[in-house]
């Protein structure tokens, strides 16, 4: 059976997103979690809400089979490579996937965690130690799940890491957390 894990990057607040204009953006591109997201994920499905597509531009992960979200349902991606598939709902996307031996890591946004939260085997969770809001304006997405049918797997060292795209150094940790309550 597939596991399906939730796997995101926040601040402490759990800010998972900031619009940029007329899309979203995430808010930290930290290469070490980048590495460990690519360690993680690649051989497995990856799920994502169209608005996370779209701040991808519009390209599907490599190395992974790749789900689109959607509530649209005229909503058609051209993917010449064809490893886009597009699912309406949650039911849609396991009658798509149950072929497939691959764990299914959830990679939001807020509402596609939301849909998947009390289907989640496991969570991963980068948090970086800062409250990013006090640095930027605009509108804000938040995830802050709540943990208590899970427990504390594993917990990284803190990790110091320079943002590929503001030169900033930041401090992170990665936690894991395991279903303990089903």
């Amino acid at each position: 059976m597939n596991k399906i894990k939730l796997i995101y990057i926040s601040d402490e607040k759990g800010l998972i997103g900031i619009k940029e204009g007329n899309h979203w953006e995430q808010p930290f591109y930290l290469p070490k979690d980048l590495a460990h997201f690519q360690k993680m994920t690649s051989a497995n499905i990856v799920v994502m809400g169209r608005e996370t597509f779209n701040a991808m531009d519009n390209k599907p992960l490599p190395y992974r089979t790749n789900i689109v979200m959607t509530k649209q349902s005229d909503y058609e991606h051209l993917d010449k490579s064809g490893t886009i598939n597009i699912c309406h709902s949650v039911n849609g996307l396991f009658k798509r996937i149950d072929h497939l031996k691959a764990d299914i890591y959830i990679l939001g946004g807020a509402n596609i965690y939301e849909q998947f939260l009390d289907l989640a085997d496991e969570i991963i969770h980068t948090c970086v130690h800062t409250d990013y809001s006090e640095h930027s304006y605009g509108e804000f997405k938040y995830f802050n799940p709540d943990l208590s049918q899970f427990s504390l797997e594993n917990k990284t060292e803190v990790i110091k890491n320079k943002d590929a795209i503001t030169g900033k150094e930041f401090e992170f940790t990665i936690s894991t957390y395991k279903r303990s309550i089903y």
